[in-house]
């Protein structure tokens, strides 16, 4: 293994450890609505910053090309919950 590849694997460990767990995970859903990741964009800088929210997903190891139907299955497996005016619940992770 190349040195590059064994400390982006060390990385994706270590971001794994900090957001697999219940504090992590609403950390990470609040950063993920702070980066526009579940709402639309309008500014080119809430493109960017929706862009590096993917990307922080991918250092995690979880938004990568190989995953796309298991991403899919998962979002699949959410009941529908939506609010009378056609918004989604997503503010609670603010």
């Amino acid at each position: 293994m190349k040195q590059e590849d064994k400390f982006l694997e060390d990385m994706r460990l270590k971001y794994e450890v900090v957001f697999d767990n219940d504090a992590g995970r609403e950390v990470l859903a609040h950063m993920l609505h702070e980066l526009y990741f579940f709402n639309p964009v309008e500014t080119q800088e809430q493109r960017i910053l929706s862009n590096y929210a993917k990307s922080l997903l991918g250092h995690i190891g979880k938004w990568v090309g190989g995953n796309k139907l298991q991403i899919v299955q998962k979002l699949m497996e959410i009941p529908n919950e939506r609010e009378p005016d056609g918004e989604g619940k997503d503010e609670e992770a603010r």
